[in-house]
């Protein structure tokens, strides 16, 4: 229970209960959080050439499972990939 209050956060307490709807969410989240990690030590498994592909380094995952262990690594993932990546430049088709 204590480690489902530090993943809750503050707020939808009551004394020293969570409301059961808040509890849910926050296990709910919880189990999404240990998901995203567990898909991460898969991509671990890729070569540096795929890694690239989807715009991540080897260094990325390793700086992303380094996070606590209630953070969502997924997201520090979208933003190393998004860093890299020229999304502002329109594509060219091989017209």
């Amino acid at each position: 229970m204590a480690l489902l209050r530090q993943a809750a956060g503050h707020g939808s307490l009551v004394g020293n209960h969570l409301h059961p709807k808040a509890l849910a969410q926050r296990l709910s989240r919880l189990l999404r959080v240990i998901g995203n990690r567990r898909q991460i030590v898969r991509l671990e498994a890729f070569d540096d050439a795929q890694l690239m592909d989807i715009g991540l380094t080897r260094d990325d995952l390793r700086h992303a499972l380094r996070s606590g262990l209630f953070h969502d690594p997924s997201l520090d993932l979208t933003r190393s990939a998004l860093r890299r990546c020229d999304w502002r430049k329109p594509q060219r088709t091989g017209l």
